[in-house]
């Protein structure tokens, strides 16, 4: 079935696209482990043949390479170390492996927590509303309760539409200023994506990979599909200075959607 690997989720045959996250689909889970653990292999060789090549008589066993020096961790006294390493190594496969992005949660956007802010003040304001005005009725006698049982009800739902009246107001006044934000938001998210589209194109994208992979076997179109979304990220986290990883997400979906899907 297909698979969105960021969203770890399955879809129904026939589906292209994440309807969450919006990002291309694999065909299944299995091929997704397949390709993390094939790219994991090929760095983890292409390290062990550089050293294997400039520091044959080095103390750095297979071992020590594989759980120190690709997962960042400090290697044992005796050992070559960081400061020891040529430029080379340490662009193409060290720092790469220990600068990959942490997993970041799904961005909602401002507008929309506006929406959920502002529906959340409408309910409290009908709720309060109704036990406010069932208060007035039991209390005038329309709703017939007898002795305790009219102070006790009518005083309950009189404190509980007093109480929901004010969670309205305080939310309305939250909500007033999200929407400022929100609109903040829109406008700078609208700018930042016409610019990367005026910057950049699909085609210049491509070239790139296929510069990055010369030489090497084609890839498939969803290996393709992600290394596309992978670049889109690249340049906006370097372009933008943007330190919202969910937010980039959020951008490099909508890029990559104006991008690709509609050539």
């Amino acid at each position: 079935m297909p698979y969105c690997p960021k969203c770890d989720m399955e879809f129904v045959e026939g589906v292209s696209v994440c309807s969450d996250c919006k990002g291309p689909l694999l065909s299944s889970p299995q091929e997704a482990k397949a390709l993390q653990e094939e790219a994991e292999k090929k760095a983890l060789e292409e390290a062990k043949n550089f050293f294997r090549d400039n520091f044959p008589e080095s103390r750095l066993a297979e071992e020590t390479l594989s759980k120190e020096v690709l997962s960042g961790e400090p290697l044992p006294e005796g050992f070559l170390t960081e400061e020891d390493l040529p430029e080379e190594i340490l662009q193409e496969i060290i720092r790469p492996k220990k600068q990959q992005r942490p997993p970041s949660t799904v961005y909602v956007k401002k507008s929309e927590r506006y929406q959920d802010m502002k529906s959340s003040a409408s309910a409290f304001l009908l709720i309060g509303c109704t036990a406010l005005l069932l208060s007035v009725l039991i209390f005038t006698g329309i709703i017939p309760l007898s002795g305790m049982n009219q102070i006790s009800f009518g005083g309950v739902l009189g404190i509980m539409g007093i109480g929901c009246l004010i969670v309205c107001g305080k939310t309305g006044k939250d909500a007033a200023k999200l929407k400022a934000q929100a609109d903040e938001e829109n406008q700078k998210t609208k700018e930042l994506i016409d610019r990367f589209l005026k910057t950049h194109s699909a085609g210049e994208l491509d070239e790139k990979l296929d510069r990055e992979l010369q030489g090497e076997d084609s890839d498939s179109s969803e290996e393709r599909s992600l290394k596309r979304f992978s670049l889109i990220q690249d340049y906006l986290a370097i372009e933008n200075d943007l330190p919202d990883q969910a937010y980039i997400d959020a951008l490099s979906e909508e890029i990559y959607s104006r991008m690709f899907e509609k050539n």
